[in-house]
C-alpha cells in the first residue's frame, strides 16, 4: 500500500475510519475490511499534515500588524469568509498553519475585552449565525488570537452515530466561545498549533 497523501488526515472510531481531505474540506468514511487495512497500514490516527506550511510560506501571511482588536477581528473574519466562499479551504488551512509557526507573545487566557472585540466584529456580518457556522468562527478566532500573539490551537473533531463534525479553538487546553460543555464527544481529526494529542502520540 502506498502511503496516504499529505493532505489526508484521519481517525478510526467504532470500526470506521473518517478521512478529512484538507484540499477541499470534505470527509470520507471507510468501513469493514477497507477500514481494517487502513488502520493496519497507516495507524489509527493522523491529525497533522506530513508537510505543514512553515517558514517561507509564512511570508504570504496578511500584514495585519498592530490593528485595533475589533478592526483586526473584522479583517480576519472577512478574509476567512472570502476563502471559504470561493472554495479555498486548503489556502485557509495553510494560512492557519503558517500563523501557528509564529511564537506566542501574549499571556493566556485571553482577557474578556479581546473576546468581546471578536464577538462584536462577528455581528458586522449580515445573515450569518456564528454559533452554527463553526468553520468560519473557529478559523477566524484562531487567526485573530494568533495575530495578537496568543498560543491558540485550532481543532476539527468528528463523532459517530450519527456522523458529525465540529471545529473549535482552544487556549491552555480549554475550548473558548463554545456554548456546549461536552467537548469530549468530539474526537480530533485535525490539530493546528502546539497541542499534544495523546491518541496520535500512541498510534
Amino acid at each position: 500500500m502506498n502511503a496516504p497523501a499529505g493532505h489526508l488526515l484521519w481517525r478510526a472510531l467504532d470500526g470506521l475510519v473518517y478521512v478529512l481531505n484538507v484540499r477541499d474540506g470534505r470527509y470520507a468514511g471507510l468501513s469493514g475490511r477497507d477500514a481494517e487495512r487502513w488502520v493496519q497500514g497507516y495507524g489509527a490516527v493522523r491529525t497533522t499534515r506530513t508537510n505543514p506550511v512553515t517558514g517561507a510560506a509564512a511570508a504570504s501571511t496578511p500584514a495585519w500588524g498592530r490593528l485595533a482588536p475589533r478592526l483586526l477581528a473584522w479583517q480576519v473574519n472577512r478574509r476567512v469568509r472570502r476563502l471559504l466562499a470561493h472554495g479555498r479551504f486548503e489556502a485557509l488551512y495553510a494560512l492557519a498553519e503558517s500563523m501557528a509557526t509564529a511564537p506566542a507573545t501574549a499571556r493566556t487566557p485571553a482577557p474578556p475585552q479581546v473576546l468581546r472585540a471578536f464577538l462584536q466584529a462577528e455581528l458586522l456580518f449580515a445573515n450569518r449565525n456564528p454559533d452554527r457556522d463553526c468553520l468560519v468562527r473557529s478559523f477566524s478566532l484562531f487567526l485573530f488570537l494568533r495575530a495578537l500573539g496568543f498560543a491558540a490551537v485550532h481543532r476539527i473533531g468528528v463523532k459517530t452515530c450519527p456522523f458529525d463534525a465540529h471545529a473549535w479553538v482552544e487556549l491552555d487546553g480549554a475550548a473558548i466561545l463554545e456554548r456546549g460543555a461536552a467537548m469530549d464527544r468530539w474526537h480530533g481529526i485535525s490539530i493546528i498549533g502546539p497541542a499534544h494529542d495523546p491518541v496520535a502520540a500512541a498510534a
